[in-house]
C-alpha cells in the first residue's frame, strides 16, 4: 500500500514570512503558523495553541512573502518533512517543518470563514465555535 502525507491547516499566522535564496536561486520562505483546540465546557474550558512551522519553496515562497501577513487566517495544504543534525554536544536532534504546496487566506464574515483565495464556500465552516480575539495567541 502507498504511503501518505498530507497536512492541511487552519490558523492564525504568527510572524511575516521571511524570504531568502539559495546558492543556486531558488526562492524559500518560512514562517510560522498557531493553530488553537479548545477543550472541555463551562469554566473548565481550556485552550492549547500549537505552532507550526511552515516553508514554501519556489514561486510559491514568493507568492507567500507577497501576500501572507503577521495576524491573517490561512488555510495551508502540504506535507510533513523533517530533518535531522548532531548538534555541538553530540546529540541527535530533529526539526519538524510543514512544507506548503498550497494555501488560501481566509477572513471571517458572519461568525464562518470565508475564503479570499481559493477555498471553495462549500468547506468555510470549519470550526463549531467562532474565534474571538482572546483566541489569537498573538
Amino acid at each position: 500500500m502507498k504511503g501518505l502525507n498530507k497536512v492541511l491547516l487552519i490558523g492564525h499566522v504568527g510572524r511575516d514570512p521571511v524570504l531568502k535564496y539559495t546558492p543556486n536561486g531558488t526562492a524559500v520562505a518560512n514562517f510560522s503558523v498557531a493553530t488553537n483546540e479548545v477543550y472541555g465546557s463551562g469554566d473548565d474550558r481550556k485552550t492549547k495553541t500549537e505552532w507550526h512551522t511552515i516553508v514554501a519553496w519556489g514561486k510559491l515562497a514568493e507568492t507567500v512573502n507577497n501576500l501572507v501577513k503577521k495576524g491573517q487566517l490561512i488555510y495551508i495544504e502540504g506535507k510533513i518533512s523533517s530533518r535531522e543534525w548532531n548538534d555541538n554536544s553530540g546529540n541527535k536532534r530533529t526539526f519538524y517543518e510543514i512544507v506548503m504546496r498550497d494555501f488560501s487566506l481566509l477572513q471571517r464574515k458572519d461568525s464562518s470563514f470565508q475564503s479570499s483565495e481559493n477555498v471553495d464556500s462549500t468547506t468555510s465552516d470549519f470550526s463549531d465555535e467562532p474565534i474571538t480575539e482572546d483566541d489569537i495567541p498573538f
